[in-house]
């Protein structure tokens, strides 16, 4: 469930990749990113994720 989830993701990341604004591609990746601080089972996930956010 969670590796189609992911792939949404990207795909929204793709199909937003293009726009002239960036709100969209901001949010939707930013979205992205909290899904896979969700989920994530790897002990320094805080640190990644401060590290692309």
């Amino acid at each position: 469930m969670q590796s189609k989830a992911l792939k949404l993701f990207q795909e929204l990341v793709s199909f937003h990749f293009s726009d002239t604004t960036l709100e969209a591609l901001t949010l939707v990746d930013i979205e992205r990113l909290n899904f896979i601080h969700a989920n994530a089972v790897f002990p320094d996930k805080n640190d990644v994720r401060r590290k692309y956010l």
